[in-house]
């Protein structure tokens, strides 16, 4: 099914949007590719500064881009 290719892949780096009360966006690597939940695609994520990984959605995350 083409609405559950994944944006994308494991070791990317990329910006996530947190939730739940925390404000602004911090970088984290895309640890696993998750099946999604209803319509949303998901992703096991860590951010450096913890030591548990987090559960986000797609449209949580935005690709970093890379200065040539």
């Amino acid at each position: 099914m083409a609405d559950t290719i994944h944006l994308y892949e494991t070791g990317d780096v990329v910006m996530c949007e947190l939730l739940h009360g925390l404000n602004g966006t911090l970088p984290c690597t895309i640890v696993k590719q998750l099946p999604p939940l209803g319509t949303q695609l998901q992703y096991r994520v860590k951010f450096n500064e913890e030591k548990f990984e987090r559960v986000v959605q797609e449209g949580q995350l935005t690709g970093m881009t890379v200065a040539a």
